[in-house]
């Protein structure tokens, strides 16, 4: 048995191992286990922080004076920390139920000064306003209530009788009740169904687009892919067979030009919600964090926005193929791919950010609960339900886990864009065919089976599309769940689910009405002239030796400008529907 039940030690710095941030952990720590901790010391060193009992206005730990205000005790974790541990070795030792070692006891007094004696502090009635701050924060907290255990240390002191229930209550059934906290502008339900509804639109036009871009044509042309080389007969039956198309019909221009302007849409829409989400959560700014008072909210919603950025970019990257096939492009066709790349890096840095373990400037954002979840009782400080960690000290559960599987996409979105990247290469390698970007490409890109690449690429970004949209739904039920089936839309959820509505309004427009003249032909030239100067240059300049025709290889490059080939199309054939070589 040791011969003081209490001895006292310093400490400099937290030491935890957990992923969460320390700072968080030593909020947890000072608030809710340091009564469990006292009482269990059997001996062994209870430990003071050294900057503890300090403020702005003193740097001399002062113990008697912070823990006399609750200003100055709930404003930093040190002082929580001290103050609380002070506050149950006081109540263990004063009554006589335990000791301390009294010359360890006054060394502590010199650094600390907590009036002399254990007796002393005690005056200071630190568990009265510890008390009321644990009271008032949950019962006034926007993201959960109060624990009936927590009912009876309302009305009665803490007594070193009672003290044991007080550290088991406030440890563990304090922090049950806990609200997620999801920000209604970061995830909320209008987020969602905004979400899902650009995920549906996705799928809609991009599976009418393939219904009506040359089903037969594309799947002849991969075919052939696999039944060998096309010879000089075959390339010129079919320039002859493309010559002869009917023009495009209405229904084809009306998804080709919605096709176009969602695109666009989803383009400056991810941008946006990236570049918003990097400089709320990443850099030290207090944008957007108005609605979180708590640190679970935060955590919730920071897991939130970045499972939605992926989500956009995966719909970008599932819809850009068929974008890059519905012509309307500027002067220079791969200036289309910039917002797509641009939305892929701010992606990447979110995603590398988070893996580092970068949260939001962590005491900015205590200044930022200061101002939105200031509690009296607390000092006007954030009280302890903003600090609940619950499952989070140990990182999330399963329950607070939101688009698991999404954020595991990451490297197959990689993968997405490279492609789309790889084969906007190819394309611009036509537009020079003398060009050494053209020379590498026929040297080592000749033999790969770019049909084949096509649809394992549209595979891919079909299934993570699904997953994408699963997931927004399952987001969707769980905060309804945690809601219970109550909850309104704020005026942003509505702005972010306006977004679509044009995009559905125009298609009706394009589709009853038609397109602007011209239309047909702005959107359809550039690429059904230059599939015919693919061919041309495949039946002049591009047959090898062996007889092989190179442009087997590229069933991708069908989208190049070429003088021949206009003079040929203006003359001999009308403009057609959108039906290039590309698969």
């Amino acid at each position: 048995m040791p011969k003081y039940d209490y001895r006292f030690r310093t400490i400099n710095d937290f030491n935890y191992t957990h992923s969460t941030p320390i700072l968080w952990q030593a909020w947890h720590e000072a608030y809710f286990r340091k009564i469990e901790s006292v009482l269990h010391a059997d001996g062994e060193f209870v430990r003071l922080f050294k900057s503890g009992c300090t403020t702005d206005s003193w740097t001399v730990p002062n113990c008697t004076r912070t823990c006399s205000d609750a200003k100055y005790m709930f404003s930093s974790p040190e002082n929580v920390w001290n103050c609380m541990t002070l506050a149950a070795v006081t109540m263990e030792v004063v009554p006589g139920n335990k000791n301390v070692d009294p010359v360890n006891l006054k060394e502590m007094n010199n650094q600390f000064d907590f009036g002399g004696s254990l007796e002393a502090f005690d005056k200071l009635h630190v568990f009265t306003r510890a008390r009321k701050c644990f009271w008032q924060s949950c019962s006034e907290s926007k993201y959960g209530n109060c624990t009936s255990e927590l009912e009876d240390f309302r009305r009665n002191p803490i007594s070193p009788g009672n003290l044991k229930d007080f550290g088991r209550v406030i440890n563990h059934a304090y922090c049950r009740d806990v609200d997620l906290g999801v920000d209604s502008d970061i995830a909320g339900p209008g987020i969602l169904v905004a979400y899902m509804v650009q995920l549906t639109l996705a799928f809609i036009l991009a599976g009418l687009f393939w219904a009506t871009y040359q089903p037969w044509k594309r799947l002849k042309t991969m075919a052939r892919q696999f039944l060998g080389a096309f010879s000089r007969a075959s390339t010129s039956g079919t320039s002859t067979q493309i010559l002869g198309l009917k023009p495009a019909n209405r229904v084809t221009l009306a998804i080709h030009s919605t096709i176009s302007e969602f695109q666009e849409a989803q383009m400056a829409f991810g941008l946006t919600m990236g570049a918003i989400f990097l400089y709320t959560f990443i850099a030290e700014s207090r944008l957007g964090l108005a609605n979180i008072s708590s640190v679970s909210s935060f955590f919730v919603n920071h897991d939130s926005a970045f499972g939605l950025l992926i989500v956009g970019t995966c719909s970008i990257a599932f819809l850009q193929p068929c974008r890059q096939r519905v012509g309307k492009h500027v002067m220079l066709r791969w200036v289309s791919t910039i917002p797509v790349v641009l939305g892929w890096l701010l992606m990447t840095i979110a995603h590398i950010m988070k893996g580092q373990g970068s949260w939001a400037d962590l005491d900015a954002l205590v200044e930022v609960l200061r101002e939105n979840a200031a509690v009296e009782g607390c000092g006007n400080n954030p009280g302890p339900m903003f600090f609940c960690l619950g499952p989070l000290l140990r990182g999330p559960d399963e329950s607070l886990q939101v688009f698991k599987i999404t954020t595991k996409l990451i490297p197959a979105v990689h993968i997405l864009i490279f492609t789309l990247l790889f084969e906007e290469c190819i394309v611009r390698s036509r537009e020079n065919p003398g060009s050494r970007i053209s020379r590498f490409f026929s040297v080592w890109f000749s033999q790969i089976p770019l049909g084949v690449l096509f649809i394992l690429r549209n595979l891919m970004s079909f299934v993570m599309l699904i997953s994408c949209l699963v997931e927004v739904v399952i987001a969707f039920k769980k905060l309804e769940e945690l809601s219970g089936g109550q909850y309104s839309w704020g005026y942003g959820q509505l702005v972010s689910m306006a977004v679509w509505i044009p995009v559905v309004v125009n298609f009706f427009t394009f589709l009853i009405v038609g397109t602007e003249e011209g239309t047909e032909a702005r959107i359809h030239k550039e690429l059904q002239v230059s599939r015919v100067g693919t061919f041309v240059m495949a039946s002049q300049d591009m047959l090898g030796k062996d007889g092989s025709d190179e442009a087997q290889s590229f069933p991708l490059l069908a989208a190049v400008p070429s003088t021949t080939s206009i003079q040929v199309m203006e003359s001999n054939a009308p403009v057609g529907p959108l039906d290039a070589d590309r698969p």
